[in-house]
């Protein structure tokens, strides 16, 4: 019998609206579909075993991983315990191959809603508990696409926040580790998103998505809207209301049922701009610098 509970963690990979599971063979759970994952070792963090485990195990290569959930299972018939940390992470590069054949007999894409059967416990935990994932990659066809930012998106992403008139006041774009420090506090709290819109690759706009539960309207979900930027040599073209809007489709994958924002009175043009694609001007927001 195990005599300490090991901790345990699971990879779940996202990919243009499906997550990889593999079969399990030859170990607890042989027969179970599973994510990718294995033991935490001594001296990684979670998402460091993520992205390892996954290079490991399929080959793939990811980016973003930041740890979402936390599952305590006992497995009865094996007298096992775990601990289990489930990591997100956004696809990068490479075709899912069983590189441990003696512990995986094949890997597969499933869409959340139709997972197959059966599912290692750990993932029937992690449903139990209400956990979702939030597909934030958007393709919209002739180049451009929406997903999350990556670490090396920060630099252009900052330019793009500076290249602004009150950005320039408020903004410091040769700070770069300042930056970057920041987008990494952003991939340590679940429910936020820096996204980008892209053309051919090349970041061209962002803003940043945040989900926040509250009890008022009966518990609904809102998502916040934040630092809507889109680079100067490509406004005018209508990519403005493109990107919100599929900021708003990402929004209610992740269970919002109010968008909110909230924009400089300096900037008419932006009032003018949410007004007409369908934003109401509904309350006084005040801000406080402290």
């Amino acid at each position: 019998m195990q005599s300490n509970p090991r901790i345990g963690v699971g990879v779940i990979i996202k990919n243009q609206g499906k997550i990889l599971l593999g079969l399990r063979k030859n170990s607890h759970g042989e027969g179970q579909w599973a994510f990718p994952g294995g033991h935490l070792e001594f001296g990684e963090t979670p998402e460091e075993t993520a992205v390892r485990e996954c290079q490991e195990e399929t080959g793939l290569i990811v980016c973003n991983p930041r740890t979402v959930k936390t599952t305590n299972d006992i497995f009865l018939k094996e007298e096992k315990h775990y601990v289990t940390l489930f990591v997100e992470t956004d696809y990068l590069s490479g075709s899912a191959c069983a590189l441990e054949p003696d512990k995986c007999e094949e890997w597969a894409w499933f869409s959340w809603s139709s997972l197959p059967k059966p599912l290692f416990q750990t993932i029937e935990s992690l449903r139990k508990s209400g956990y979702q994932p939030v597909f934030t990659f958007r393709g919209l066809g002739n180049g451009l696409c929406v997903c999350e930012a990556t670490v090396d998106d920060v630099q252009t992403i900052s330019q793009m926040l500076y290249n602004d008139p009150l950005g320039k006041t408020r903004e410091s774009p040769t700070s770069a580790s300042q930056y970057k420090e920041v987008f990494e506090r952003i991939l340590r709290e679940p429910n936020n998103y820096l996204l980008a819109l892209k053309k051919d690759g090349k970041v061209i706009g962002t803003l940043q998505l945040t989900l926040i539960d509250n009890l008022t309207f009966s518990g609904a979900r809102r998502a916040m809207l934040e630092g809507v930027r889109i680079s100067t040599d490509y406004r005018g073209q209508g990519l403005g209301k493109v990107f919100i809007d599929a900021a708003i489709d990402i929004a209610k994958n992740g269970g919002a049922r109010i968008i909110q924002l909230t924009t400089n009175k300096d900037r008419p043009e932006s009032m003018e701009f949410y007004t007409k694609i369908g934003f109401q001007d509904s309350h006084v927001g005040f801000k406080m610098y402290v």
